[in-house]
């Protein structure tokens, strides 16, 4: 329904009845999908191993430096979105990717938020297995005018594992963690809709050791 215009032609020459059933499928492989990723755990990482034990001989002075700067809130500012056991708030923040390498636009959560009311595979849809009870979060999405700061704004994504699931950011723009420091070092510049990045002022060194303590999560 979403593709060419006589793919969507196709589609809605569907009798409604093939379509549900269509979609019935559709929504049974990510509830499948959906279960399985929920019985995979994170194996503890040195980090979780150095809090655990309270003991710091288990990371390099490298890597060490670089946790000591992804805590240092005044230099870096990693905790302002990176917080917590999955390193991640679970908010939406414009971190400047709402523009495209091509110059295109990327409203990302704002118009997220407006499909969310056209979605049949919503929480409280009929395809959803979940209660009136599991779906409070949708009385919060806003129906009409969306919010300027939403405009831009994506998820913030889990630090765990991150050395090994590039590409970065939500389109996949940069292939390694120095492109993604490079790009924080030098933010793009102010639009409208504004995005939340500092320029930041570290040496060469510096980011070495911050990509080394990443590459320990």
């Amino acid at each position: 329904p979403f593709g060419s215009a006589d793919a969507q032609n196709e589609w809605h020459r569907l009798a409604a009845t093939t379509r549900n059933e269509i979609n019935e499928h559709f929504a049974t492989i990510g509830k499948a999908l959906a279960a399985y990723q929920a019985t995979l755990n994170f194996e503890p990482n040195a980090v979780d191993q150095m809090i655990a034990s309270k003991e710091t001989s288990t990371l390099s002075e490298s890597e060490l430096a670089g946790l000591k700067l992804f805590l240092d809130a005044g230099k870096t500012q990693c905790l302002r979105c990176h917080n917590g056991p999955l390193y991640s708030n679970g908010g939406f923040h414009n971190v400047g990717t709402g523009t495209g390498p091509s110059g295109e636009e990327d409203f990302g959560r704002m118009l997220g938020l407006q499909a969310v009311w056209y979605d049949p595979f919503r929480c409280d849809g009929s395809f959803s297995d979940a209660g009136p009870e599991d779906c409070h979060h949708l009385q919060f999405v806003p129906r009409t005018q969306m919010p300027m700061n939403l405009t831009g704004a994506f998820k913030v994504p889990t630090l765990r594992n991150v050395a090994a699931t590039a590409p970065y950011f939500h389109d996949g723009r940069f292939n390694t963690l120095d492109e993604v420091m490079a790009f924080y070092l030098d933010p793009p510049e102010q639009t409208e809709s504004g995005h939340e990045l500092p320029p930041l002022d570290l040496t060469e060194e510096e980011v070495a050791q911050i990509i080394a303590f990443l590459k320990v999560l």
